[in-house]
Parts: structure tokens; sequence; C-alpha cells
């Protein structure tokens, strides 16, 4: 497994399966690359069983919880390989640079969070949700019962397949659930197994709408060929357009306007994280477009940032393996552009254009250095899909 780290949440009701040791296998086969946080198991549910018996408070349960799963930890170490218990971030990035992988054990969680509650609405599901987002990680919960079809997170906590906290926690984190028959071989770097499963439902229900997979085009804030990028948009069947905060000023600048074929949309960034993101995870889109790209959105893009609608969608795009072509505004030493007053002559950096060069060696992304180029790779596209 290579690219994006992730999250494996681990149930602790795997202790008596037969599958306990293909997961581990699984896991350990995708050493470096993932961060294993253990369920409780059978040591959570002997608290659980104390505390109604003894009558101690959430507090104490809570610290007896923690200690369950780091119970857990410790026997997913002893019956594996490549395994080694870790309790802070730095460890957990140290386990990874050795080819290790961190099984997580949260006995000082209370020193690193104060978001979560002492309380049994808050299990092993949200603490690997909170260590995802601190990490910037996706997240694989693998579970004993498989998510239902169309589930949301909300569905699975009233279902009791998560905890009732884990639809907060987990509100900025992409979630996969694992059934016992979806145990693969070894992680690769695609989609985890299982289902992906989203926050909420969008509303009103786009997937339920598109029968047409799409073409996602970002607009970022380029005034390099602008407006002949939005030329070619305009030569596409079923567009979604994504424009930036940048992108807005620029079509201001321009005095360029948005008029596009009937059926086209436009999202526009009022947040990075809002719903159309998450189309990217149910198949709406075939292709996404980034033109113009401007040095910056490179290098956010080369670095794995995404803190705009155009950078995150280009990460969405990457970790669903939809693929991605890229008109890279910077791609000689010596250029001529388009400003609102008229073309110039620029000069990009050196960075900049080793940036361009490290964006074209990612998987699934094609770079075009050229107006030309470009149009030729949305002709490859289309041909290639018939």
């Amino acid at each position: 497994m290579t690219g994006a780290l992730l999250v494996v949440k681990f149930g602790g009701s795997h202790t008596g399966s037969t599958m306990l040791r293909p997961w581990l296998r699984a896991i350990e086969a995708a050493a470096g690359h993932v961060v294993l946080v253990p369920g409780g198991g059978p040591f959570a549910d002997a608290v659980r069983a104390a505390q109604e018996a003894i009558g101690f408070d959430n507090a104490a349960a809570d610290e007896m919880a923690l200690l369950a799963m780091a119970q857990f930890g410790r026997a997913l170490v002893s019956i594996g390989s490549r395994c080694e218990l870790v309790d802070t971030i730095e460890a957990i990035d140290a386990a990874r640079t050795g080819g290790r992988v961190p099984v997580f054990s949260p006995v000082a969680l209370r020193a690193q969070s104060t978001t979560l509650a002492q309380s049994w609405d808050v299990t092993s599901d949200s603490i690997a949700a909170w260590l995802a987002e601190r990490l910037g990680a996706r997240l694989l919960l693998v579970k004993r019962i498989p998510a239902p079809a169309g589930a949301t997170l909300r569905d699975l906590a009233r279902q009791g397949i998560v905890d009732r906290a884990f639809p907060d926690a987990a509100v900025r984190v992409p979630v996969w659930i694992a059934g016992p028959e979806d145990c693969p071989a070894a992680l690769d770097a695609g989609a985890p197994p299982g289902r992906c499963v989203p926050a909420i439902p969008l509303v009103p229900d786009p997937v339920a709408r598109i029968a047409t997979p799409r073409w996602g085009w970002a607009l970022t804030g380029s005034g390099h060929f602008f407006s002949e990028c939005l030329d070619l948009v305009r030569t596409l069947d079923h567009v979604d357009l994504f424009v930036s905060r940048a992108a807005a000023e620029v079509v201001r600048m321009y005095r360029q306007s948005l008029d596009l074929p009937t059926g086209a949309r436009i999202f526009r960034d009022t947040t990075a994280s809002a719903a159309p993101v998450g189309l990217f995870y149910h198949g709406i889109y075939h292709t996404l477009v980034l033109a113009p790209a401007t040095s910056n959105t490179v290098a956010k893009c080369v670095l794995g940032i995404s803190d705009t609608l155009a950078t995150n969608v280009f990460a969405q795009a990457g970790k669903c393996r939809v693929p991605a072509i890229v008109f890279a505004c910077d791609s000689a030493p010596e250029m001529e552009t388009e400003a609102p007053s008229g073309m110039v002559r620029v000069y990009p950096r050196r960075i900049d254009l080793e940036n361009t060069e490290r964006l074209a060696a990612f998987d699934g992304t094609q770079v075009a250095l050229t107006l030309a180029a470009l149009g030729a790779a949305l002709d490859a596209r289309r041909r290639s899909r018939g």
C-alpha cells in the first residue's frame, strides 16, 4: 500500500473470530501506511459488567475502557509480526518510518484530547475518528456487522453499529466500514475495502438523479488561458464546475461569465468540505480537470494540502481513483500570460517548475503544459469512455 494514510479500527469482537489473523496479516502487509486502533472487545465488556455490579462512575469506567483497548492492542502485538504498541503521534510517526504498524494505545488520551466525552457514548470508534482527523487520514472500521447500503453515519449509530458520538466525531473524516466478507489479502493504495459511508445524506440526493457519470472541472485563481478553459468547459456534456474563491475573483477581474450548457452545475467555495466534495465517494465523476492551475494550487496538491475547494476536490479524486487532468500554469522558465490589463512576461521560479514535475509523477494524474495538450487530454479521455 502506498499513498494516503489509513487508520484501521479493528473491533475487539474479533477476538473469537476466525478472521482475526487474516485481517491482521492484511493490515501488516500495509506496514508504514496504516495505523491500527484496537477495540475493547471482551476487556471492555468486563468493564461494563463491573460498573453495573460495583457502581463506579463514568470517569473510572472511561479510564478502564481505555486500558481495555490497550489490552487488546497488546494482544495484537503479541500475535502479529510487525506491530508496535504506541501512545503518541510522535511514536506513530516513528513506527511508520521504521516499517512497523503502530497500534494505538489510548491510555494517555485524556492528556491529548478534551473533546471526547467520558461516557459509553464514546468507544474505540470515536477514538479512531479523532485520531484519523489528527493524522489527516482516512478511516476504516472493521466490524463483525456490515454496513447496510445507503446508510449514513447517524443511521449506523441508531442501529448500534457505531457508537453514539461517532457521527459528530467523524464528520470531517472519510469513513469506510468493512464486514466479515471484505477482508483483502492486503490493503492496497486505492479505496479501502467495504463501503464508504457519508456523514449525512446529500440533500437533495444528486446520486439518485444522475444516471451518467460526469466531468468535474475546478477553476483556480489564475488568468492563464482562463477564457479558453471556460470555452473547453462549454464543450463538455454532463459537467460540474467547482469555483474556488480565487477563481471567482478572476471571473470578475477578467470580465468573464460562467454561462454553461443546460444540465451543468456550479459549486462555489462556500466551504472547502461542503457536500459536493463528498460526491467523489459515490462514483459521480469519471474525470476531474483542474484548469487553469496556479503554482500555489500545484504546490498544495504536491504537498497533500487540501484547504480550498479546488485542492480538496483534487485530494478526493485521488482518494477515490478518479483520474485527474491538471493544466499547470508554470510550465517553462519564461512565459507569456494574460493579466487583466493585457499580456505580460513572467519567469516561474525553479520551485514552481519542480512542483509541476512532481505532480506529473502522481498516480492517476496527467499534467498538461499547454492549452493544446489540455485539449488533447480531454479528447483522449472522451475516446477512452466511448
